[in-house]
């Protein structure tokens, strides 16, 4: 059971002290007001609860608090999923959270997007990564440059060996990453620093650019990483500051070629949207014959409007087969989209084609489309026209 907001905050703190077994849920929501007695009533109250596994509470914590929460978090032994405070929490409440989130041998889960962190938590990001036992760790939405270096490159214990990390996800979309910090990434991922590491968020950081293709070789060869979002990485020359260099941009494909080629990956989701991805990028894919294509749950190349000029027939057919196959908004005339269709191998039952323009052109060009629907392909996304098998 799940108990919203404050509402009743005197009687979910009394359950909570009561180790209500059907509250296992606590949300306490930034739009409801709890004063700082209530909260540190239900701080100790979970202290010794062993029911609830979820909590999460959206608001400004003072020093007396963040002590009280740290100490819950070492003294309680059920809770699973942490979300704590709001954008005013920054790198000193993450800090102060720190010997709690260390502390604790139940916690997997911790939810730090936009808490306002800056490079200076690069130090409580690498006792998260190697001291705790967290699986799962967003740190979205933070300007996080060259911390995520900085974390990775000094991994002991005091006085003791080196750890390895046991985060099985890891969220770091929008936090402005570096090349320097996707570098790192990759060595670590290379090192087997990141032996658990199976679900991988670096979207919306432009300036990894040339970097992302290093993180993708890591990924591919690390025989773990199933999950791999470099969306908007600038890895196809678009991004600022590491971004690819012009005489040099045929190096994603070779990335990706080396990627599809790994006989360690595990990659099943793939997603490379709005990279800037070029003809160019993707020639070493358009020159490929794999003996056996890589097999992927979802390929996305949304939004790469210069993959319009590749042959992504021979993509799609000859270098990698996805279940579900994005191409929306891809510039994609009729024509090509209906022999993209037509050409889809058995394995792919979902294609977005969505934002192509298609469904702007006239009902003879919808109508080919139609006709040139596989088979076993279950769903069809042309935009105005959703099409199932169903």
């Amino acid at each position: 059971m799940m108990a919203w907001g404050v509402q009743r905050k005197f009687e979910v703190i009394e359950r909570v002290e009561a180790n209500d077994d059907k509250l296992t849920t606590v949300s306490v929501m930034s739009m409801r007001r709890i004063t700082d007695d209530q909260c540190k009533q239900l701080l100790t109250a979970l202290k010794g609860n062993t029911h609830v596994k979820d909590f999460s509470i959206s608001r400004a914590f003072n020093d007396d608090l963040l002590r009280g929460f740290a100490d819950m978090l070492a003294e309680n032994a059920t809770l699973t999923t942490l979300s704590p405070g709001n954008s005013s929490l920054g790198d000193a409440g993450f800090a102060a959270l720190l010997n709690g989130i260390v502390a604790s041998k139940s916690l997997q889960s911790l939810n730090m997007e936009h808490r306002g962190l800056t490079p200076e938590s690069a130090s409580a990001i690498r006792a998260c990564f190697f001291q705790s036992h967290l699986r799962h760790l967003n740190l979205a939405s933070n300007t996080l440059t060259g911390a995520l270096a900085a974390a990775l490159s000094q991994r002991q214990e005091n006085g003791g060996a080196a750890r390895v990390s046991g985060l099985e996800e890891l969220n770091l979309s929008s936090t402005s990453l570096t090349a320097h910090d996707g570098r790192a990434l990759a060595a670590a991922i290379s090192a087997g620093h990141l032996p658990s590491l199976t679900t991988l968020d670096l979207s919306n950081n432009a300036m990894l650019g040339a970097a992302a293709c290093d993180v993708l070789r890591a990924a591919a060869a690390s025989s773990h990483v199933t999950t791999l979002d470099l969306s908007s990485t600038g890895m196809g020359g678009s991004g600022g500051g590491g971004g690819v260099d012009s005489d040099d941009v045929s190096g994603v494909g070779a990335a990706l070629l080396d990627a599809f080629s790994s006989p360690n990956s595990q990659l099943k989701v793939l997603k490379l949207e709005s990279c800037g991805l070029t003809r160019a990028a993707l020639s070493p894919l358009t020159a490929a014959r794999l003996e056996s294509p890589a097999r992927l749950a979802v390929f996305s190349l949304a939004a790469n409007d210069g993959v319009k000029d590749v042959d992504l027939v021979h993509i799609v057919t000859k270098v990698v087969h996805a279940e579900c196959l994005d191409l929306g908004q891809c510039g994609l005339s009729p024509g090509q989209a209906a022999a993209i269709i037509q050409a889809l191998p058995a394995s792919t039952r979902k294609c977005r084609l969505f934002g192509n323009a298609i469904i702007d052109t006239s009902d003879d060009d919808v109508n080919a489309l139609l006709d040139a629907t596989c088979a076993h392909l279950e769903d069809l996304d042309l935009g105005g026209y959703g099409l199932s098998q169903e």
